[in-house]
């Protein structure tokens, strides 16, 4: 049995040490190549006629939608991933106006950019005592 276990321990000597790699590395590591994919993204929308969306990006930059997200936590990167949708929200809006049925395009505006309906409901209330309610005979009880 012993012999098992120094038979073990001296593969485990043999081995490599393993280093640590770590599992997200940032794809873009400036904020200028970062920037220059994302209009390289919305010059493709132009030529072919696409109306940008922010899954496309993410595809478009080979990031997941999650990741484009955490980007735009990071200093410098959040600006230009808030003025890329800012740019989308603005060609949406744009569809919403020409389009002759703008429910989808309303439905991804709430979905994708926070836009709500408001409904304002107006109510007036009218405070009155027991007294109001009460006959003279029944105060004097």
């Amino acid at each position: 049995m012993t012999e098992v276990k120094e038979i073990l321990n001296q593969e485990k000597q043999d081995q490599p040490k393993k280093r640590y790699i770590p599992t997200n590395p940032k794809k873009y590591r400036t904020v200028e190549a970062f920037e220059i994919a994302v209009n390289s993204y919305f010059d493709e929308c132009y030529v072919t006629d696409k109306i940008p969306n922010v899954l496309g990006l993410a595809l478009h930059l080979k990031i997941s939608r999650d990741t484009l997200c955490q980007y735009q936590k990071k200093n410098g990167y959040s600006k230009v991933v808030i003025k890329a949708k800012e740019i989308i929200e603005e060609h949406k809006i744009q569809k919403l106006y020409t389009s002759k049925n703008a429910t989808g395009v309303i439905f991804d505006l709430k979905c994708n950019h926070g836009w709500q309906d408001k409904q304002v409901i107006e109510q007036t209330l009218t405070v009155k005592s027991i007294e109001d309610f009460l006959t003279d005979e029944e105060m004097e009880m």
